[in-house]
């Protein structure tokens, strides 16, 4: 009995003496802010950070001079707010929402969402199972942009150029004025240049028709769009200017030295045939064509993001990257963001297509297009919705032309052309993604911080957390 005694003493002995070791491991990892094994999604780079951290407050940056011509020009619509049902009637001048009545006709079906004599309907979309690869949600969705809503924000930036507009509803109020406008900028459009109609001024492309609502509490109430109200000249906007000059930089990023898609499927006109077309940091169209048969049975193509930053560069083999009746949907976590690098020398061009984001957890400020193909209508865009997506054309010369269009944007470029756009704000922001690894310690000396470590060291077991269940396991937890 003795020795059994003794034998029990010697265990519990050795116990606590792993216990003490225990705690002790526990004293180390308070100074630790996360596990040593953990791994942080891949982070933007610092210069990325700060050429967003200067654009992100801003609809339109046109960089060009007067010998472009007009920098940006805007015919017919609203910025700053989407008045009207998406798709639906793009704005025309005060009072005129006539403008663009046939757009709703001439834009592809979404997944889960069509329109039946312009009234939204449900659409089931595509299985909710892609075989042979992940499982996209139930169902796979594209998210249209806030309908019918007043931002009053989205300034224009005409650092060194020339502005003209017409009939057009600027809606523009500073944060101390209920608007979205930080209260460092002036609402409505800047100008570096003097705000006068001289040739080398920056009204010398002319200003007609165009109105500005800069009263949040009356959407009715407006007043014309002249010099001090709306329009400020003399504005140093050289910061902006450098920044959009060096952003040649994201061309010579290395793609995998960042995180790269989980998966890019592309389906054939609406008919749950998916193939893959991406390889690491790379999804490849041998022809440059996204296509479908029609508006009814457009093509969808659906790109997963993993979590944190992430460069996808798109093949063409030298052909521009052409979108018709097609939909283009990125999804991912919250903290997913990308930047879609066209191809060099290769233009960007919609004709009756969509880029929206899914229902997964993304963000609308974490996608951009990049392209420094050198010409003005480098994003060449026809009968379009857009949800959370950047323009940045980074050449000299280069820019937008765009017609039919609404949503949710930001763009970048020397010239800047628009004719019937309801655009709001959805500007691009680099971000350093939040480490779910980490973990909280508890603090010295609590009884919760002894208990568990004197617990593990005695065996005892722990349930084992839902965050490593599948998505299959834990249906709840729909992002990954």
């Amino acid at each position: 009995m003795f020795f059994i005694y003794l034998n029990r003493m010697k265990n519990l002995l050795q116990k606590l003496t792993t216990a003490g070791m225990a705690l002790s491991a526990l004293g180390s990892l308070l100074v630790l802010s996360k596990p040593l094994n953990a791994q942080m999604p891949p982070e933007p780079p610092q210069d990325l950070i700060d050429f967003t951290d200067l654009t992100k407050d801003r609809i339109f940056v046109g960089t060009g001079d007067t010998e472009i011509g007009n920098t940006v020009d805007i015919s017919n619509g609203a910025i700053g707010a989407l008045p009207n049902l998406v798709p639906g009637p793009i704005s025309n001048g005060a009072t005129d929402t006539s403008t663009g009545l046939g757009f709703l006709s001439n834009i592809p079906l979404v997944p889960s969402f069509s329109a039946i004599n312009g009234v939204p309907q449900i659409n089931p979309g595509p299985s909710t199972t892609v075989e042979g690869t992940i499982d996209f949600g139930d169902p796979i969705v594209g998210i249209l942009p806030p309908q019918q809503t007043f931002s009053y924000g989205a300034p224009i930036a005409v650092t060194q150029g020339k502005f003209d507009s017409s009939n057009v509803r600027f809606y523009s109020a500073n944060e101390s004025q209920g608007g979205e406008v930080p209260n460092f900028i002036d609402p409505g459009i800047s100008c570096g240049l003097e705000a006068i109609s001289a040739d080398a001024g920056c009204l010398a492309g002319g200003n007609s028709n165009s109105v500005l609502f800069n009263n949040p509490t009356d959407t009715t109430n407006f007043s014309s769009l002249a010099v001090g109200n709306g329009i400020t000249g003399e504005v140093g906007l050289q910061p902006l200017q450098k920044a959009v000059e060096d952003s040649i930089f994201i061309r010579d990023l290395n793609a995998g030295a960042f995180g790269a898609p989980i998966s890019c499927q592309l389906e054939l006109d609406n008919t749950d045939s998916f193939s893959e077309i991406c390889s690491d940091n790379t999804l490849t169209l041998p022809d440059g064509q996204i296509g479908g048969d029609s508006l009814d049975t457009p093509t969808n193509l659906y790109v997963k993001l993993d979590k944190g930053f992430q460069i996808i560069d798109i093949v063409t083999n030298g052909n521009d990257l052409t979108m018709t009746n097609a939909n283009f949907i990125v999804d991912g976590h919250e903290d997913s963001t990308v930047i879609f690098r066209i191809e060099e020398g290769a233009k960007f061009n919609i004709n009756q297509g969509n880029i929206l984001i899914g229902d997964m957890g993304i963000m609308n400020m974490n996608i951009l297009f990049y392209s420094d193909t050198e010409d003005t209508s480098a994003f060449n865009f026809n009968d379009t919705v857009f949800n959370g997506t950047s323009f940045l054309a980074a050449a000299d010369e280069a820019g937008a032309v765009v017609n039919n269009s609404q949503g949710c944007v930001q763009y970048l470029g020397d010239k800047l052309n628009f004719q019937n756009v309801d655009y709001d704000l959805c500007s691009y922001k680099a971000q350093v993604p939040e480490n779910e690894n980490e973990i909280e310690i508890p603090e010295p000396g609590t009884i919760f911080g002894l208990v568990g470590a004197v617990a593990a060291a005695l065996g005892l077991r722990r349930r084992k957390s839902n965050h490593y269940l599948t998505e299959k396991q834990n249906p709840m937890n729909k992002q990954f």
